[in-house]
């Protein structure tokens, strides 16, 4: 995908325009973007700043013939006219006009705008306008090509000079730019790149007219004095380095300021009144010419359009230069006053260009402002964000046009009139805000009367100060907050009404539940009191029916009300004894599915733990009997082994592990989601709820552990359970296991159930174990019975005729009975808890009536001696 091919077919793509940034530089012009330290909306909303020098570089790279161009005809310009005045009116010595050579700036701009490649081109220019005065025919004595002869030689010698110079000032002003791109915003670097070149000029022209003061005599003995290497050319050539620094200075601010139609226009039209000057200065009006030029020079730069007052100078000073004689005239002044004179022109002219840049620089920062709050106001304005001010000690306010458009009312007025956009309970509040003297802020939601009849609500961002002038104002925002509000009722109500379609949704499965459960668990205790003579084949099959029916009503339960789950109770157990009992009661399971089940026990495994015992057993056996049933395979095994943690926590290693199908990769990540039983194979068939495995990560993480899937490589699945389980304390493993523990002997129990054939059933169980059992058909009765015999113990379904449970318990606790109330459920999802436990029942069981469970809830009960 890298190869040639590509990348030209890449090339040929037309990119943006925006991509100038990324095609028209190299690697190495490309520079880093330095965020400002200013914060808020001066710098998000600014234009994204661009190097004018950059763009011209980049622009001459793209279309160098165009502009090589423009170029060379700005250079022949510039060089006619200024060689024209030095030939008609000024010195034209040749060593004047050659130390720099008045073309100099022509191969200066080139080296630091053009690419190397294209260095020919400036270099090529500036021979051609190196040799144009000596053959230019404005000239009123003789031309430098008959005074100088045949001594080409010189010629060479003083081109060499200025090569060097031009060249030591083009790469050290290139050197210079390279570094504030780095470190300084693109316009300021523009800025100080002007600035430096001045001074580079300056410099390196003062060392290039020392070396040819001491090499020319030299060089040429017989030539040095006519061509006006003498004592004055010193002080003559230092004046034109400096108006030189100058020039060089303006033609880079020309081309960071390039002017548009208008600013053309403007500035060409005040170019034409420098030579109107020159006319002035020839009937006498004149102070002194240079200066005179120097001071309207700044007067124009100031006064005009930055691009405009670049333009004027550059295009007018020339003309003046080249019909009056001005700067290039120079000559060896002795009188005192005329030397001052002509250095404050020096002086003056110099300003020009400072002056030029300091007002690039406020241009700049002006516009950048001004762009910025053009964008916020457009921006607000979409938002609808308003602003206003008031002024409690004038009692007047003002506001933008959002506001205006969002309160219906002037820009400005009297605050009375602002005051009666709002609604009649919010003007109060708003009048002791602006009545307020001291700093501080507020947020206000009010409503307002819109401009159409239309009601709206409005959030007021407020601040509240004294101003410079001694005066109480308050200012801030006014924001359009009436499609949120409506959005957020309609939401609220959305989400009412889910609310309430769930709420129903509970009751319904509540209710379907209960009549489920309540055959399953008369079937489940008919099994258990089945003869012991009965068919064990049918018996076994009918307890795996009715314990699958059971389990799956459990799990809805508890993934429905995950909060009604047991309580954590950790105690003491020993892995080895619960890894075997899990094989033990599954391995008829793994008979019937021609399954071998195996567990495997490493060290440790015979060490007493302190775990959840109730949960852990669950999750085992969950994740046992689905390899069991659904893996599909030959062989699944329970592996059992301690870790430690780096802090030396003791965890519990459990890995279940089997040889089948596996999970398909795209059911991977959804296999611990509720209700997900999979299509991909044939381990994910559509037996069992979808909330096994849910049921056993969730059970997981609440006793702080995990549980996570990983695909066997030889085929098949791995789920691996870790728990944190520390050893237990010292453990008598000699000891014989405790008895269950019994309720007291003797207790009387009062039952309510609806259902005859539960009831039957569970009194049955009853009397086996307690000594006396009376039987309610509904809540009413199970009070009327409960004034003839004041039981010791009431058990009591829900949802029965007439009167419910948890009511008729409310009713025997307001009638002093502080026994024991145990509430009765069939129902696997539903409020049933939060409604027994409310009416002040001491706990709540489900049916089937585990008789084990209810003899440690009673006896539980009667040793804390709990009343209610």
């Amino acid at each position: 995908m890298n190869g040639p091919h590509n990348r030209k077919a890449a090339s040929d793509v037309a990119l943006p325009h925006w991509s100038w940034s990324l095609v028209g530089t190299t690697m190495q012009e490309q520079r880093a973007v330095h965020l400002p330290n200013e914060p808020g909306e001066a710098f998000v909303f600014r234009d994204f700043e661009r190097s004018k020098v950059r763009a011209i570089r980049l622009a001459i790279e793209a279309s160098p013939l165009r502009h090589s161009i423009l170029f060379i005809a700005m250079v022949l310009f510039w060089t006619a006219l200024m060689s024209a005045a030095s030939g008609l009116h000024g010195n034209n010595s040749i060593a004047l006009n050659l130390t720099p050579h008045v073309a100099l700036y022509c191969v200066i701009l080139g080296i630091f705008f053009y690419p190397f490649r294209l260095l020919w081109v400036p270099f090529a220019t500036f021979i051609g306008v190196f040799a144009y005065p000596f053959f230019q025919p404005f000239v009123a004595e003789q031309p430098w090509s008959e005074t100088i002869g045949f001594e080409v030689h010189l010629v060479w010698h003083l081109f060499a000079l200025n090569i060097a110079a031009a060249a030591l000032i083009g790469m050290s002003m290139r050197a210079f730019f390279a570094y504030c791109e780095q470190h300084i915003r693109p316009h300021l670097a523009d800025l100080w790149l002007c600035l430096f070149s001045y001074s580079v000029f300056v410099t390196v022209c003062l060392l290039q007219l020392y070396l040819a003061i001491q090499t020319v005599p030299a060089f040429a003995p017989n030539l040095a004095l006519r061509v006006g290497f003498d004592d004055e050319l010193a002080t003559l050539t230092v004046n034109r380095i400096f108006r030189g620094g100058v020039v060089l200075t303006g033609f880079l601010l020309a081309a960071i300021e390039f002017p548009d139609h208008r600013e053309l226009r403007l500035g060409l039209a005040c170019a034409t009144l420098f030579p109107t000057i020159g006319l002035l200065q020839s009937l006498g009006f004149s102070m002194y010419p240079m200066l005179d030029i120097a001071l309207f020079a700044i007067v124009l730069v100031i006064l005009l359009p930055v691009p405009s007052g670049i333009l004027a100078c550059i295009v007018g000073i020339p003309f003046y230069s080249a019909m009056t004689g001005q700067f290039v005239n120079d000559a060896v002044q002795t009188d005192p006053a005329t030397i001052l004179l002509e250095r404050y022109s020096i002086i003056g002219i110099t300003l020009v260009v400072f002056v030029l840049a300091f007002r690039s620089r406020s241009r700049h920062l002006l516009r950048s402002k001004d762009s910025s709050m053009r964008r916020l106001n457009r921006v607000r304005d979409f938002a609808g964000v308003g602003l206003f001010s008031t002024n409690t000690s004038a009692g007047r306010y003002r506001v933008d046009s959002t506001a205006s458009r969002i309160l219906g009312c002037d820009l400005g007025g009297m605050i009375g009139e602002f005051l009666q956009c709002f609604d009649v309970d919010a003007r109060d509040e708003l009048t002791s805000v602006f009545a307020r003297r001291t700093s501080a802020g507020d947020m206000l939601t009010i409503g307002v009367q819109g401009p159409k009849g239309s009601h709206a609500i409005l959030q007021l961002l407020v601040w509240s100060e004294m101003a410079d002038s001694g005066d109480d104002v308050t200012y801030g925002l006014i924001l359009d907050v009436t499609e949120d509000s409506r959005r957020k009722e309609a939401l609220q109500t959305a989400l009412d009404e889910l609310s309430l379609r769930e709420e129903k949704q509970r009751q319904l499965f509540s209710i379907v539940s209960h009549e489920v459960r309540t055959p399953a668990s008369i079937i489940s205790m008919l099994i258990d009191d089945l003869p012991a003579d009965a068919i064990s084949t049918t018996q076994a099959q009918l307890r795996e029916a009715s314990d699958q029916l059971l389990s799956v009503l459990g799990d809805m339960r508890q993934a429905v009300n995950p909060d009604k789950n047991l309580p954590i109770r950790k105690e003491a157990f020993v892995p080895l004894q619960m890894g075997k009992s899990v094989v033990a009661s599954l391995q008829k399971t793994a008979s019937d599915v021609g399954i071998t089940l195996v567990g495997k026990f490493g060290s440790g495994a015979d060490v007493h733990r302190m775990g959840d015992t109730v949960r852990c057993r669950q999750v085992l056996t969950n994740l046992v009997r689905n390899a069991l049933i659904h893996s599909g395979g030959q062989t699944v095994s329970l592996d059992y082994t301690i870790k430690h943690d780096r802090e030396g926590v003791a965890w519990s290693v459990w890995t279940i592990t089997d040889d089948g199908d596996g999970i398909a990769p795209e059911d991977e990540t959804t296999i611990f989601e509720p209700f997900e039983r999979g299509k991909a194979n044939h381990r994910k068939n559509n037996d069992g709820s979808g909330l096994g495995l849910f049921i056993a990560r969730s059970a997981v993480t609440v006793l702080g552990g995990t549980l996570v899937y990983e695909p066997v490589e030889t085929g098949g699945a791995r789920f691996t359970v870790s728990l944190p389980e520390p050893e237990a304390a010292s453990i008598n493993t000699e000891t014989a296991p405790a008895a269950p523990a019994m309720a007291p002997p003797g207790l009387s129990i009062l039952m309510a159930e609806d259902n005859p054939i539960v009831a039957e059933v569970m009194s049955s169980r009853l009397r086996r174990d307690f000594a006396s059992v009376t039987l309610a058909a509904d809540g009413n009765a199970l009070l009327s019975e409960f004034e003839k015999r004041r039981p010791d113990v009431v058990l009591t379904d829900l949802f029965m005729p007439g009167l419910d449970g948890d009511e008729a318990t409310a009713e025997l606790r307001k009638r002093g009975f502080h026994g024991p109330i145990i509430g009765l459920t069939a129902a696997a999802v539903g409020d049933d808890w939060e409604r027994f436990t409310r009416a002040g029942s001491n706990a709540v069981m489900f049916k089937p009536l585990d008789m084990r469970q209810l003899h440690t809830v009673l006896n539980q009960i009667f040793q804390s001696g709990t009343k209610i």
